[in-house]
């Protein structure tokens, strides 16, 4: 093989994985970036912008763009009566379903203040889904049902430091209720779940009763945030190495380098395969 068809080999390759969603299987979670599979139903890479990957637009938007741990994230901390929401209609599911984001907070796990991260809301503490640090320290992944009734884990994030980043993951089902950590499962209910009905998803919003409620705003960075619509498994990226996966630099060994930022990754691999002539019925076409 020459050598510009094994340039098109390798761009091919390329594709393929980027069109695929990557060599990790839906229903799994590695930390991204992700492309839409067959389960998302919300996926915000708040590259620059507040439309989600496949058009979702938000009803009422907050936020500022700062560098994410792909791209760029947004800190949704709110202002006076101003959040980063969207409709919950077709963005979120029930009984089941997975909910994951990366998180840079600018404050230290250890400093005794609320900070909420995501809510769902039917009505304040009634259908109402949230997942925030307490002042005990601890981040909570709690739910109201339309009684008011609370169920909850939580897992200890004393030790966070500002500005490192930290992978936060729940699940629900029928039966179970779990809390995940940087891809740790840190606390787990078997729990019968109550149906549950909302009206926003809120990337601002407290959970709190305190008057002003955006005094307990994020004050956080948040990137790569995704809803699925089946409980996904959580795996670690693989551990920095000479081929841990990325994302990458280029170093003395790099011969072609292709990051695709962008906000459609799809699209670039869909034009990766049209210039290269590729079929679905045969090999390479002409280069």
């Amino acid at each position: 093989m020459n050598t510009r068809l094994r340039f098109a080999a390798l761009l091919v390759a390329v594709a393929a994985i980027l069109s695929a969603g990557g060599a990790w299987a839906q229903g799994t979670s590695n930390g991204g970036p992700y492309i839409v599979d067959a389960n998302t139903l919300l996926l915000l890479h708040f590259d620059g912008t507040f439309e989600g990957a496949q058009g979702e637009l938000p009803s009422s938007e907050v936020g500022t763009f700062e560098q994410g741990i792909f791209g760029l994230g947004v800190d949704a901390t709110p202002a006076e009566y101003e959040w980063l929401e969207y409709p919950a209609d077709g963005n979120i599911d029930w009984p089941t379903g997975t909910l994951e984001f990366w998180v840079s907070p600018n404050w230290n796990g250890n400093d005794g203040a609320q900070h909420t991260l995501f809510s769902a809301y039917g009505s304040f503490r009634n259908n109402h889904l949230a997942i925030a640090k307490d002042g005990a320290n601890n981040l909570r992944y709690l739910m109201w049902d339309e009684f008011g009734n609370e169920i909850g884990v939580f897992a200890s994030v004393g030790s966070w430091v500002a500005g490192e980043w930290h992978h936060v993951g729940i699940t629900w089902s029928p039966s179970e209720i779990a809390l995940y950590v940087d891809f740790t499962l840190r606390q787990s209910l078997a729990v019968a779940t109550p149906p549950m009905t909302f009206q926003t998803l809120n990337l601002s919003h407290s959970v709190g009763d305190q008057t002003p409620l955006w005094g307990w705003g994020p004050n956080a960075v948040v990137d790569e945030f995704r809803i699925s619509n089946v409980v996904r498994e959580f795996e670690p990226p693989p551990p920095p190495g000479p081929s841990s996966g990325g994302p990458y630099d280029p170093d003395a060994d790099t011969l072609l380098l292709l990051h695709f930022e962008g906000p459609s990754r799809a699209d670039k691999a869909r034009f990766l395969r049209a210039r290269l002539g590729v079929s679905c019925r045969g090999g390479l076409g002409r280069v």
